[in-house]
C-alpha cells in the first residue's frame, strides 16, 4: 500500500511538471531542449533548462525524483548547491530552480559547480560600431569618425572611418580653390599683369587681359600707353612754315595765314621764306638813298597842291613827300623798319626761355645751345659773332629779363638783374623807372599793395603785379606779402598704389607703379582701400618658393659637416660641394614635408649638409626667444598658430633624431603640449614649434641613425612662422 501511495504521488508529480511545462511552453514557446537529463521550464517568459538525475530508474520520465518531502521542486528562492552524485539508494538531488541573475549582460548556465555567468558577447562584427552592454542589453553605437577637419568628408566603410578630402573646387577658373582652418576658401585670382596698358578681369575661360582705351576724343592729343599708362602728347601742328600761325582747334590743326601788314602805307608787305617782308616804296626821283623827308609846314603845303606837283604820267604820280629811305643793313639777324623818322634795326628774338642755354642768330637763324657746350662769351657777347650773328641781349644772351628797368648780367654763375638807378639825389621826389625811362615826380605810386611793382609813365601811376613765374611748370605761383609763393601742383590720382610725380617742363602729371615690394616670392597687387598687399606665391605641394622659383626645400647635398675630432680622414675636395645655405624672406609661404603650409614673419635660415660617420652628435647653436627678436608686420596673434619658432630638420635617406638644449642646459622634453610645444616627427623629418621660448642661445644636436659609408644628408630650417597645426597633427 506504501508503495502504491508512493506510486501515486510520482505519477501526480510527473503530471504536474507536464502541466507546467505545457503552460510554460504557451509562455515561452517551445523550451524543450531535446535533452533527456534536463527539466524543461518556462520562468518569467524565459526557458530554463535544470540539469536531472538520469540513472536507469527514471531514465524514462527524463528527470530525477527524490523521495518523501524532498521530491518538491525547488523554487527559485532555494539556495543553489552543488549538484550531488546520486546514490545506488536514488535519493533526492539539490536541483537548483533558476541560474538568472537579472543581468543582461550575461548569459546564465549551471554547470557542475553551479550557475555559470558568461558576458555577453555584443560583437556584431561591424567596424563601424563602438559594441558594449548596457541596462537593456547589447548596445552598437556608431563609431564617431569625425577627425575635426573641415577639409575633410568623414565616413565609415568596410576597413573603419575613411577620411576623404573635401573637393573644394567651385568649377569657377576666376577663384584660387583651397582648404583652410574654416573650410573651403575661394580666394579671387588676381589678374593684374602688371600691365598699366590693360584693362585685367576674370571671365568664363580665367584672366582676360583688354588693352587700355587711351583715346582721350581730343583731336589736338596723340593718344598711345606707355609704362606708366595712357599718354596725351599734344599733337605737333607746326607746318613750318613761317607765314603761318599753327594751332589746334576743335577739328584739329589751324594753320592761319600770318598778317604780315605793318599799318605802314609806304612799304608792301608780303610773307616769304624768313616771314614777313615789309619793302618802302621807291618812287622815280630815287637815285639817292636817302631823301630828307618834308617838315609839317612843308607837307601842309604839298597836300594843298598835290595836283599840281603831280606828272602827267601815271607810272611818275609818287609825289616828292612819299620818298622813303631804305632801312636794310644787310644783317639777316635783324627785322629792318622804318618808323617815320629813321630806320630800326630790331635783333631777331631768339630767346628760348632756358636760362641754361646760349640763344644766338646765325644766318637769320636761331641757335640755342647748353652753355656747358659752349664758352663764356666776352663783356660785349660779340667778339666771336659774325656780321651774320647777333646776340640776344647784352651782357649776357640769356640773362635778359625783359624789363627795360633793370641791369642784367652774368657774374660767370648766375643771372643778376639790377635795378636801374633813377635817384636823382633830390629827397623831395619819388623816383620811379618805366620802360627804361626815368621819371622823378612828386607824386607818391604806392599803392599799399606789396605784390605789385609801383612806377610812373611821365603822366600816371602804374602798378605791375609782381612776376613770380618761377618757370617750374610743376607750381602755381602766386605772391602774398610781397614775397613769391610757389605752391606745388596736386597731381595725386587718388590711388594709393601709385606714386605721383610731375614733370616741371611740361607740367603734365604723372603717376609709377609702387606696389613691387623687391620679394619675388610675393605676388604684388593693389586693393583700392588697403592700398598695396603682397601675397606669399603658393607652389606646389612640397616645394616653396625661393627666389621666385618654386623648389623643393631640401637640397641634396651640400657641403659635409666634419667632425672636430680625430681620427677622421674628410673625402676628397671633389667630393665636397658648395654649401647651399640661404635665408627665406618673411611673408613666404613654406611648405612643409607633411604637405602643411606655415608663413614666415621673419627670414628664415636654411642649413643643408651630410652627416658623416664618427660625427655624432651634430651641434648647432641658434639664438631664439620671440621678445628679443624683431617681428614683421605679419604677427598678429599671440597663439602657438599664430606667432612660434620654427625648428625643422628633413632628409631623404637613413634618418635621424633632433634634440633640443634649452639655455638652462636642459634638453626639451619631446612630449609637446599643444600650447607651448608642438612636436611632430615623421618618416623623413622632425619639426619642433616652440611658443614663447626662452630667450637665450638654444644647442640643437642631430644624431644620424644608420647613416652610410657616404654619410647621408639633411637640411635643418628654423626661424619665426605663423601657421603651426594644432589639431591636424600627421
Amino acid at each position: 500500500m506504501r508503495r502504491d501511495k508512493r506510486c501515486l504521488s510520482s505519477a501526480i508529480f510527473i503530471f504536474s511538471v507536464l502541466l507546467l511545462s505545457s503552460w510554460a511552453s504557451a509562455q515561452c514557446d517551445d523550451c524543450d531542449d531535446k535533452n533527456p537529463c534536463t527539466k524543461d521550464l518556462c520562468e518569467n517568459t524565459t526557458c530554463q533548462h535544470i540539469p536531472q538525475s538520469c540513472d536507469n530508474a527514471n531514465s524514462a520520465a527524463g528527470v530525477s525524483l527524490g523521495s518523501g518531502a524532498n521530491s518538491t521542486p525547488k523554487s527559485a528562492e532555494i539556495p543553489v548547491q552543488k549538484p550531488q552524485v546520486p546514490s545506488a539508494s536514488n535519493e533526492a538531488v539539490n536541483i537548483p530552480v533558476s541560474c538568472d541573475d537579472n543581468n543582461p549582460c550575461t548569459r546564465d548556465s549551471y554547470g557542475a559547480d553551479g550557475c555559470i555567468h558568461d558576458p555577453v558577447n555584443c560583437d556584431d562584427g561591424s567596424p563601424c560600431t563602438a559594441d558594449s552592454c548596457g541596462a537593456n542589453g547589447c548596445v552598437h553605437d556608431p563609431v564617431n569618425c569625425d577627425d575635426g577637419s573641415p577639409c575633410t568628408t568623414d565616413s565609415c566603410g568596410a576597413n573603419g572611418c575613411v577620411h576623404d578630402p573635401v573637393n573644394c573646387d567651385d568649377g569657377s577658373p576666376c577663384t584660387a580653390d583651397s582648404c583652410g582652418a574654416n573650410g573651403c576658401v575661394h580666394d579671387p585670382v588676381n589678374c593684374d599683369d602688371g600691365n598699366p596698358c590693360t584693362t585685367d578681369s576674370c571671365g568664363a575661360n580665367g584672366c582676360v587681359h583688354d588693352p587700355v582705351n587711351c583715346d582721350d576724343g581730343n583731336p589736338c592729343t596723340t593718344d598711345s600707353c606707355g609704362a606708366n599708362g595712357c599718354v596725351h602728347d599734344p599733337v605737333n601742328c607746326d607746318d613750318g612754315s613761317p607765314c603761318t600761325t599753327d594751332s589746334c582747334g576743335a577739328n584739329g590743326c589751324v594753320h592761319d595765314q600770318v598778317n604780315c601788314d605793318d599799318g605802314n602805307a609806304s612799304t608792301t608787305d608780303q610773307c616769304g621764306s624768313s616771314g614777313c617782308i615789309n619793302t618802302p616804296l621807291i618812287g622815280e626821283s630815287s637815285k639817292t638813298d636817302f631823301v630828307q623827308p618834308p617838315s609839317p609846314v612843308e607837307s601842309e603845303m604839298k597836300n594843298e597842291s598835290a595836283e599840281e606837283n603831280a606828272t602827267i604820267n601815271d607810272s611818275q604820280s609818287i609825289t616828292k613827300e612819299e620818298l622813303l629811305p631804305i632801312c636794310d643793313d644787310s644783317n639777316p639777324c635783324t627785322t629792318d623798319a622804318y618808323d617815320g623818322t629813321s630806320c630800326v634795326y630790331t635783333s631777331l628774338n631768339c630767346d628760348d626761355g632756358n636760362d641754361s642755354t646760349l640763344d644766338s642768330c646765325m644766318d637769320g637763324t636761331c641757335i640755342n645751345k647748353p652753355m656747358d657746350s659752349v664758352s663764356i662769351p666776352s663783356e660785349n657777347n660779340s667778339s666771336n659773332l659774325s656780321s651774320s650773328q647777333a646776340p640776344l641781349a647784352t651782357p649776357h644772351p640769356s640773362c635778359d629779363d625783359h624789363d627795360l628797368c633793370t641791369e642784367d648780367s652774368f657774374n660767370g654763375k648766375e643771372c643778376e638783374h639790377k635795378p636801374k638807378n633813377c635817384d636823382d639825389g633830390n629827397p623831395n621826389t619819388f623816383d620811379y623807372c618805366f620802360e627804361g625811362v626815368c621819371y622823378n615826380t612828386t607824386t607818391s605810386c604806392d599803392d599799399g599793395n606789396p605784390c605789385t611793382i609801383d612806377s610812373f609813365n611821365g603822366s600816371t601811376c602804374v602798378h605791375i603785379p609782381m612776376n613770380c613765374d618761377d618757370h617750374n611748370a610743376c607750381t602755381i605761383d602766386t605772391c602774398k606779402d610781397g614775397k613769391c609763393v610757389h605752391t606745388p601742383k596736386n597731381c595725386d590720382d587718388g590711388n594709393p598704389c601709385t606714386s605721383d610725380k610731375c614733370d616741371s617742363k611740361t607740367g603734365r602729371c604723372f603717376s609709377t607703379w609702387k606696389c613691387d615690394d623687391g620679394n619675388p616670392c610675393t605676388v604684388d597687387y593693389c586693393d583700392s582701400v588697403r592700398g598695396c598687399l603682397h601675397s606669399p606665391v603658393v607652389c606646389a605641394p612640397g616645394k616653396t618658393c625661393i627666389d621666385g622659383v618654386c623648389q623643393y626645400l631640401y637640397y641634396p647635398y651640400a657641403t659635409p659637416y666634419y667632425p672636430y675630432y680625430q681620427p677622421y680622414v674628410a673625402p676628397a675636395a671633389s667630393t665636397n660641394p658648395t654649401a647651399q645655405s640661404y635665408t627665406i624672406p618673411a611673408g613666404t609661404a613654406i611648405t612643409l614635408p607633411w604637405a602643411s603650409t606655415v608663413t614666415a614673419l621673419n627670414a628664415l635660415k636654411v642649413e643643408n649638409a651630410v652627416a658623416y660617420p664618427g660625427a655624432s652628435p651634430l651641434k648647432f647653436v641658434r639664438s631664439l626667444g620671440l621678445e628679443g627678436q624683431t617681428i614683421s608686420a605679419y604677427q598678429t596673434e599671440p597663439s602657438i598658430s599664430e606667432r612660434s619658432e620654427m625648428i625643422g630638420l628633413s632628409w631623404k635617406d637613413a634618418s635621424f633624431t633632433l634634440i633640443l638644449i634649452q639655455p638652462n642646459g636642459s634638453a626639451l622634453p619631446v612630449q609637446g603640449d599643444n600650447r607651448n610645444v608642438i612636436h611632430l616627427i615623421g618618416s623623413n623629418y622632425d619639426y619642433y614649434f616652440l611658443r614663447n621660448a626662452a630667450q637665450g642661445n638654444w644647442g640643437i644636436e642631430i644624431r644620424p641613425i644608420n647613416q652610410g659609408a657616404n654619410g647621408a644628408g639633411f637640411s635643418l630650417i628654423n626661424g619665426l612662422v605663423k601657421g603651426a597645426a594644432i589639431i591636424n597633427r600627421p
